[in-house]
């Protein structure tokens, strides 16, 4: 009789663990939407460098970037010239865009919005959507969404007319 106790505590246990383990592993939260992955980009002397991964000829790609430091930021083309666009967008904390690229590629710089210098890697998370379909009217390298919750990124960038694959 004892051993029979023994043996069902044991195993009410070993379900409980489980049970428990496998509620941890589910409530544990997608760090990027799904389909975002974490390619086509680094990080490089502090900038972010947007660059090309599809050797087809798909040069159309989608970035989410968020801003994860606890203070607002600035982006802008690390190149500057009266002849390149600045790119320039101001993230205020823990705010997410998206980013549309068609060239081979980008770098931005990350600063203060009183222009002191960050190091991108350290404020920034971003994914990549390269399996992503633009309609032919909205093609290029421009901000897709301005800044805001991940949730209002996904709409926009959906409302824009571009198909999130994956």
């Amino acid at each position: 009789m004892k051993w029979n106790a023994l043996r069902f505590l044991s195993l009410g246990v070993l379900i409980v663990s489980s049970v428990t383990l496998d509620f941890a592993f589910a409530k544990e939260s997608r760090k990027f939407p799904h389909g975002c992955r974490e390619v086509g980009f680094d990080f490089s002397d502090g900038h972010l460098q947007l660059k090309m991964i599809a050797p087809d000829g798909l040069q159309q790609t989608l970035y989410f970037i968020h801003n994860k430091a606890p203070f607002d930021i600035a982006l802008r083309n690390a190149q500057q010239s009266k002849y390149i666009p600045t790119y320039e967008k101001l993230f205020p904390q823990d705010r997410w865009a998206s980013f549309g690229r068609d060239v081979d590629e980008i770098a931005l710089t990350c600063t203060t919005p009183d222009n002191q210098f960050l190091n991108c890697g350290e404020v920034l998370e971003v994914c990549n959507y390269d399996n992503v379909k633009f309609p032919e009217t909205n093609i290029g390298t421009y901000w897709v969404t301005n800044p805001g919750s991940l949730q209002e990124t996904i709409q926009g960038s959906i409302r824009k007319g571009i198909l999130l694959r994956w």
